[in-house]
Protein backbone atom coordinates (compact mmCIF):
# COMPACT_ATOMS: atom_id res chain seq x y z
CA UNK A 1 0.00 0.00 0.00
CA UNK A 2 2.85 2.41 0.81
CA UNK A 3 4.41 1.69 -2.58
CA UNK A 4 1.22 2.61 -4.42
CA UNK A 5 0.85 5.84 -2.41
CA UNK A 6 4.47 6.73 -3.15
CA UNK A 7 3.94 6.13 -6.88
CA UNK A 8 0.84 8.32 -6.88
CA UNK A 9 2.43 11.18 -4.93
CA UNK A 10 5.54 11.10 -7.12
CA UNK A 11 3.61 10.91 -10.38
CA UNK A 12 1.15 13.66 -9.49
CA UNK A 13 3.90 15.91 -8.19
CA UNK A 14 5.97 15.29 -11.30
CA UNK A 15 3.33 16.56 -13.70
CA UNK A 16 3.91 20.25 -13.04
CA UNK A 17 7.66 20.41 -12.36
CA UNK A 18 10.08 22.30 -14.59
CA UNK A 19 12.93 22.69 -12.11
CA UNK A 20 15.47 19.89 -12.24
CA UNK A 21 15.91 19.50 -8.47
CA UNK A 22 12.19 19.09 -7.85
CA UNK A 23 11.87 16.84 -10.90
CA UNK A 24 14.55 14.52 -9.50
CA UNK A 25 12.90 14.60 -6.08
CA UNK A 26 9.46 13.57 -7.31
CA UNK A 27 11.03 11.03 -9.66
CA UNK A 28 12.85 9.44 -6.72
CA UNK A 29 9.61 9.31 -4.71
CA UNK A 30 7.82 7.62 -7.60
CA UNK A 31 10.63 5.15 -8.25
CA UNK A 32 10.78 4.28 -4.55
CA UNK A 33 7.14 3.25 -4.88
CA UNK A 34 8.02 0.96 -7.79
CA UNK A 35 10.86 -0.57 -5.79
CA UNK A 36 8.60 -1.14 -2.77
CA UNK A 37 6.03 -2.72 -5.05
CA UNK A 38 8.55 -5.17 -6.50
CA UNK A 39 9.80 -6.09 -3.02
CA UNK A 40 6.28 -6.65 -1.72
CA UNK A 41 4.82 -8.52 -4.69
CA UNK A 42 7.62 -10.14 -6.68
CA UNK A 43 10.82 -11.93 -5.85
CA UNK A 44 13.81 -9.92 -4.68
CA UNK A 45 15.61 -10.52 -7.98
CA UNK A 46 13.12 -8.17 -9.66
CA UNK A 47 13.84 -5.37 -7.23
CA UNK A 48 17.61 -5.81 -7.65
CA UNK A 49 17.18 -5.64 -11.43
CA UNK A 50 15.02 -2.51 -11.13
CA UNK A 51 17.46 -0.78 -8.76
CA UNK A 52 20.36 -1.55 -11.13
CA UNK A 53 18.56 -0.12 -14.17
CA UNK A 54 17.41 2.91 -12.14
CA UNK A 55 20.98 3.59 -10.99
CA UNK A 56 22.34 3.38 -14.54
CA UNK A 57 19.70 5.73 -15.94
CA UNK A 58 20.15 8.20 -13.07
CA UNK A 59 23.91 8.33 -13.62
CA UNK A 60 23.35 8.92 -17.35
CA UNK A 61 20.82 11.63 -16.60
CA UNK A 62 23.25 13.45 -14.30
CA UNK A 63 25.90 13.25 -17.04
CA UNK A 64 23.52 14.81 -19.57
CA UNK A 65 22.38 17.48 -17.11
CA UNK A 66 26.06 18.28 -16.47
CA UNK A 67 26.31 19.45 -20.07
CA UNK A 68 23.43 21.87 -19.45
CA UNK A 69 24.95 23.03 -16.15
CA UNK A 70 24.49 26.81 -16.65
CA UNK A 71 20.73 26.31 -17.03
CA UNK A 72 18.81 25.11 -13.98
CA UNK A 73 15.41 24.66 -15.61
CA UNK A 74 14.17 22.52 -18.49
CA UNK A 75 12.70 25.34 -20.56
CA UNK A 76 14.51 25.88 -23.86
CA UNK A 77 16.90 22.93 -23.61
CA UNK A 78 15.77 21.60 -26.99
CA UNK A 79 16.93 24.78 -28.69
CA UNK A 80 20.33 24.62 -26.93
CA UNK A 81 21.10 20.97 -27.80
CA UNK A 82 18.33 18.95 -29.48
CA UNK A 83 20.20 15.63 -29.48
CA UNK A 84 20.83 15.56 -25.73
CA UNK A 85 17.30 16.82 -25.08
CA UNK A 86 15.83 13.88 -26.99
CA UNK A 87 18.13 11.42 -25.21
Amino acid sequence: MVGVISMLVGSIGLTSQWRIKRLFGYSAISNLGFILLTIGVFQHDCSLYYITIYAITTINLFAIIGVFKPRLDLAGMFSVNPVLSII
